[in-house]
């Protein structure tokens, strides 16, 4: 006995599949991908910190003098 033929999906029926395909969780690849982005954000937010303390500690001792002068004048 031959197989039988399947029947084609309808178009509201391919409709409903896709719009089901659509609520379903995201794979793994984008939740690493995801998890990847928000480690290379936060490495990105310290090197700034890290930078601006840097540039602050750099400038500290010419502005030593003037912050006591400011410190006097209160």
């Amino acid at each position: 006995m031959p197989p039988r033929r399947k029947r084609r999906l309808t178009l509201r029926e391919k409709k409903a599949i896709n719009r089901h395909a659509k609520t379903w969780p995201k794979g793994w690849e984008e939740v690493v991908g995801s998890a990847f982005d928000i480690v290379m954000e936060g490495i990105m937010l310290t090197m700034l910190v890290v930078t601006v303390g840097m540039i602050a500690a750099a400038f500290a001792p010419l502005l030593h003098r003037p912050l006591h002068f400011v410190a006097s004048l209160w």
